[in-house]
């Protein structure tokens, strides 16, 4: 909420009596834009600059300093990283606290990484970077932290990359543990957040598809993970909880459908997982999905699970067709529903998937015979109607909403 709106818009409140001058006070005490709260992001920022000079200013003079000071060096940052954060957290300095320990961890990352150096140690795997990520995990649950679980998250993905292009595309799966399953209940220590679950389901849905990837396994692979982290959303308690660990996994679906549209034809038809494989799957957890949704009397979202429809098993002919269906199918149920629900962010994700699922149309049927600058031409007059359109639609609706609350 914006300091100036809500000071404009409280004396208008006042004078229309719909609040007392004391409430008024009341509610922009709440929302004090005190200066440590307007710069809170600097101290981060700080911190992150002041790790990543202390990891470069090792590695620049290392070849340069003994090994005993070296290590002392290494040990001495770290420490005092830890506990000069620790001091003013106790403080009640969060942020600033926060900022000074995640140089710790940066001490901790990069020495283990030197000390490797140093001793000419071999590396058979991510080890190193896996514990790294541990320990950035393990810090951020101490610390309750959301800036250091962003970076635990980020150590997780160095240590998969890591792992992919040094070792013969090995897959990590220590590091996928360490995001699948130790970041996975940070949400619990620090509820209220928003970010949290859908930072960590788009991580697991991008190390799944990594993992699709390096075992080189058939493109319908793909759907697989994404099916299971939005089935085993559905068993979540709690709307935003539920959508923030979905939404990731249904748009990379959606994704996939429109790629299977528009290069289904140029690049051959995408391999399917077997079908004894696949359908049993995508069917027991469809029946999970749907024995949740009925608990919770929201069976129509079941249409969620269009674009995860088997459609790799028809005639090669049929499935971009069948994809293409399916996708605007898709988009218009969820644009339906967010004008259903006068819901602001799900009639933003209805237009962006009938935007999308309508441009793939237009790729897929009109690039062969069209003139290029003729065929840019009525793309884009095309998506700027439709975005105007929609975009009027959504006024309408959210402004008769908000009349209907005001009565």
């Amino acid at each position: 909420m914006s300091r100036k709106w809500l000071a404009r818009e409280g004396d208008r409140w006042v004078r229309e009596e719909i609040v007392t001058p004391e409430q008024l006070a009341r509610i922009r005490a709440l929302y004090d834009d005190s200066p440590e709260r307007s710069v809170g992001v600097l101290p981060l920022l700080g911190g992150l600059l002041l790790g990543l000079g202390v990891l470069s200013f090792v590695a620049a003079n290392w070849q340069e300093l003994a090994n005993e000071l070296r290590l002392a060096l290494l040990l001495a940052v770290m420490l005092a990283a830890y506990a000069a954060g620790g001091r003013l957290l106790a403080r009640g300095h969060e942020r600033l606290g926060v900022a000074i320990a995640s140089v710790g961890l940066f001490a901790f990352g990069g020495g283990m990484i030197l000390v490797h150096q140093m001793f000419h140690m071999v590396m058979y795997g991510a080890a190193t970077l896996v514990v790294w990520s541990a320990a950035g995990a393990a810090l951020a649950y101490a610390l309750r932290s959301r800036y250091l679980y962003v970076i635990a998250i980020i150590l997780t993905f160095v240590a998969q990359g890591y792992s992919l292009s040094a070792f013969g595309g090995r897959f990590s799966w220590a590091a996928f543990a360490v995001l699948a399953l130790g970041l996975a209940w940070f949400d619990f220590v620090r509820r209220g957040s928003r970010l949290v679950p859908a930072l960590w389901s788009i991580g697991v849905v991008g190390q799944t598809l990594l993992l699709v990837l390096a075992m080189e396994w058939p493109f319908g692979a793909m759907f697989v993970p994404m099916a299971l982290l939005y089935a085993a959303g559905d068993l979540l308690r709690g709307d935003r909880l539920r959508r923030a660990v979905q939404w990731p996994a249904l748009a990379a679906a959606f994704l996939f459908a429109l790629g299977i549209v528009l290069f289904a034809g140029p690049l051959g038809a995408p391999t399917p997982l077997d079908a004894w494989v696949y359908v049993p799957a995508l069917l027991a957890l469809f029946a999970v999905s749907a024995y949740a949704k009925r608990r919770r009397g929201d069976a129509l979202s079941l249409l969620d699970w269009l674009p995860f429809a088997p459609f790799l098993y028809a005639a090669p002919s049929a499935v971009p067709v069948l994809y293409l269906v399916a996708a605007f199918a898709f988009a218009l149920y969820a644009l339906l529903r967010g004008y259903e629900e006068e819901s602001r962010p799900r009639i933003n994700a209805g237009t962006a998937a009938f935007l999308l699922a309508t441009m793939a149309a237009y790729f897929k049927l009109t690039w062969a015979f069209l003139d290029k600058s003729l065929f840019f031409l009525i793309g884009g007059a095309l998506l700027l109607a439709l975005s105007g359109f929609l975009g009027r639609r959504k006024k309408v609706v959210l402004r008769e909403a908000t009349k209907e609350e005001e009565r």
